[in-house]
């Protein structure tokens, strides 16, 4: 009886099934799409020739990407051979790597590292990226406090880029001594016991930025060369560009829901100063209205007082009243001086509002437009 297949088993049959269309992959399934993979190929369950692809998909607001199997290109079947280099013509990037004495890798890896950045370089162009070298980048921004430089692969799909470097260690190998150096220890002289020299195993490292598809930096092991994995390396490359430039229509989005939220208040605001400065001049004529009465009941007040004074003076002696009739015209004077009508019974025109004015009337409303 056949068993049921594993996971793993279906995951690729999956693929197999799907074709050149792939399998959708959203981005909260990546995670386990690295498992899947990574026990596939454990396990041997990736078809003779054949590699587990992934490919960023950008779909309106969801980011994620497409899996398929798809036959190891050959570019990277170039890369996995072992050949002299100067078999064929290196790239204009590793010509500018090789030129430079800053380069992070020396001693015997060197020319392997200049091999590997070829194949990131045909790597790269096959997807539609350019690449190029950059001496003395500085890089490390999350990684140290200190700014670090090294030659690194700029990859681009304007205007966004990846940046890729090389990493190099040392290890102690016991010190051969020369003839010179034996004759100089009976002397009494000393030579080291080991010498630090460059380690062949190397460290790729990526710009970390926008996430993570496979991994942040590769490294020579036992188990894998670099040689392996420069396809994994090209797809991060993909999907931190795709991250990019998400990133950077996400940033868009925001800028532009703020500017209409910005529209908005302001549009609001603007109804409302609108409205304040209707309430304010209506609040201006009203109390201009009730200055105007209470200075026309004044007057009335002061002439009745004062006609209320004539009337009594004609009982006075003559110099009380004198004295009685003059008041009763300074009161006259003042209730003419005070008493709008007719000439100053007008409807005035409001001043303009400061800010500090429609305050009172701008409600939930700030005194400043947003």
């Amino acid at each position: 009886m056949r068993l049921k297949p594993g996971v793993t088993e279906r995951f690729v049959g999956e693929l197999a099934d799907a074709g050149t269309a792939g399998v959708a992959i959203p981005t909260e399934k990546i995670g386990l799409l690295r498992r899947r993979v990574h026990d596939a190929e454990r396990d041997g369950r990736v078809p003779e020739g054949k590699r587990i692809a992934f490919r960023p998909d950008v779909d309106g607001e969801t980011r994620g990407g497409r899996a398929w199997l798809e036959r190891v290109p050959d570019w990277h079947r170039l890369a996995l051979r072992t050949r002299d280099s100067k078999a064929a013509e290196c790239s204009g990037a590793a010509q500018q790597l090789d030129d430079s004495e800053a380069f992070q890798v020396d001693g015997a890896p060197r020319q392997r590292a200049l091999r590997l950045v070829d194949a990131l370089v045909r790597g790269g162009e096959s997807e539609g990226i350019s690449v190029k070298a950059e001496l003395g980048a500085r890089v490390g921004r999350e990684r140290s406090r200190h700014d670090l430089h090294h030659d690194v692969l700029v990859f681009a799909i304007k205007p966004d880029e990846v940046r890729l470097w090389f990493e190099q260690g040392t290890i102690q190998v016991r010190h051969e001594p020369t003839a010179r150096e034996l004759k100089r220890a009976r002397l009494g002289y000393l030579f080291p016991d080991f010498d630090d020299v460059p380690d062949e195993n190397l460290t790729i490292t990526l710009e970390g930025r926008f996430g993570t598809l496979w991994a942040d930096s590769w490294r020579d092991t036992e188990q894998q060369r670099l040689e392996q994995v420069l396809p994994r390396i090209v797809e991060e490359i993909l999907f931190r560009l795709a991250a990019s430039v998400a990133a950077r229509a996400e940033t868009q989005r925001r800028e532009e829901a703020r500017l209409l939220e910005l529209e908005r208040r302001r549009h609001e605001w603007d109804k409302a100063r609108e409205r304040a400065g209707e309430a304010y001049r209506d609040r201006f004529l009203l109390n201009e209205m009730l200055d105007q009465a209470q200075a026309w009941r004044r007057a009335s007040e002061l002439r009745k007082y004062a006609d209320a004074i004539r009337l009594e003076a004609k009982d006075l002696d003559s110099a009380q009243c004198l004295l009685a009739l003059e008041w009763a015209d300074a009161i006259d004077a003042q209730a003419e001086r005070i008493n709008p009508l007719p000439a100053r019974a007008v409807a005035p025109t409001p001043p303009e509002p400061s800010n500090e004015d429609l305050k009172p009337f701008m409600g939930r409303h700030g005194t400043w437009r947003p």
